[in-house]
Formats: C-alpha cells, sequence, structure tokens
C-alpha cells in the first residue's frame, strides 16, 4: 500500500503539487520547497584518540542500537553550537571540536537530513548517556574496531566511521597525544 503524503502551500494554505521531488507550487504560484534538515554527528574521541565514545539509542526507531550523539540544528543555531548541545544533551561533557570529518546524507522518502559530522574531544565532565542515547551505559570503542553496520543505529554512519579511521591514520603522532 502507497500512501501519498497531500502538501499545503505555507503562504496561502492551498493544497500543493508537486513539480519535483524538492519543489511543491500551488494554484497561485507559489512556490514551497522541500530540502534537507540539517543534523549534526559528533565521534568524540578519548584522551589518547583510540576509542570513540557510543551510546545506545533509547527511542524511536533502531532502539538499542549503538548511536554517537547528534541530533538535528536549531533554527538559528550553527552547526558548531549544535554539536556542543548535542555533546551536553546526550553525553553529558563539554567538548573541543578537533575537525569537521564531512558531510553525509541520510533519509528517505521525502525526509532527508544533511549530517555535518565532527570529530570532537572531551574537554570536561564524565560521559553520561541522556536523551535518546539513555538506552545504557556509555561505550568506549577501540578506533580499530569500531561497530559493524548492523550494530549502529543508523547504516550511513558505517561510511562516517570508515572516514573517521582514515581521518585518524592521518594525525602526526603529536597531534594524536593532544587529543
Amino acid at each position: 500500500m502507497h500512501t501519498t503524503i497531500t502538501r499545503y502551500c505555507a503562504t496561502c494554505g492551498q493544497t500543493a503539487e508537486a513539480q519535483s521531488a524538492h519543489k511543491y507550487v500551488c494554484h497561485d504560484g507559489h512556490e514551497n520547497w522541500v530540502d534537507p534538515v540539517p543534523g549534526t554527528t559528533l565521534y568524540i574521541l578519548n584522551p589518547e584518540g583510540d576509542a570513540v565514545l557510543y551510546g545506545v539509542r533509547s527511542i524511536g526507531e533502531n532502539a538499542g542500537k549503538l548511536n554517537v550523539p547528534s541530533g538535528y540544528v536549531d533554527m538559528g543555531e550553527t552547526a558548531e553550537q549544535a554539536a556542543y548541545r548535542e555533546a551536553r544533551e546526550e553525553m553529558g561533557v563539554e567538548i573541543e571540536l578537533l575537525d569537521i570529518l564531512g558531510t553525509y546524507t541520510s533519509g528517505r522518502g521525502n525526509q532527508w537530513v544533511l549530517n555535518v559530522v565532527f570529530v570532537a574531544r572531551i574537554t570536561s565532565g564524565i560521559p553520561m548517556p541522556g536523551d535518546d542515547l539513555s538506552g545504557g551505559e556509555a561505550r568506549w570503542i577501540g578506533a580499530d574496531a569500531l561497530p559493524g553496520r548492523d550494530e549502529l543505529a543508523w547504516p550511513w554512519q558505517y561510511a562516517a566511521q570508515q572516514d573517521l579511521q582514515h581521518w585518524l591514520s592521518r594525525q602526526p603522532v603529536a597531534v594524536q597525544k593532544m587529543l
């Protein structure tokens, strides 16, 4: 069974017809765009730079699977500000952002997210999972043995983990000791 979602114009409230996967237009010609929502994701490293902090997803889709701190970017917030907030909300820690690992898309149908993925380290606090990572204890998992695709809450994170391993392999020993 296939369900069609009716979209309504944000300007006048009339029914809007799909012109493409991203654009809906009402009878009066108002354009309504459906674009990816920005999100932020964090790979928080331990001080030695050889393990990544994971939590267990506690709510919604994929509850019980491993996940790293992540979430949507709020209106008026930068991706960096969202990363700091998510670290506090989901792990109870303050962080320092070390780098942007990259951007990754995820989603299905008309619901897509553009994930800005950061590499970070803890500057203060002890990891205490909260919010939607409160499904179990925080886990430090070795960077050389990161979770498999089937263990992760979101399949797209598997590619990001591979990029993280590559990023770690390129870091000079002096930088690794500063983590």
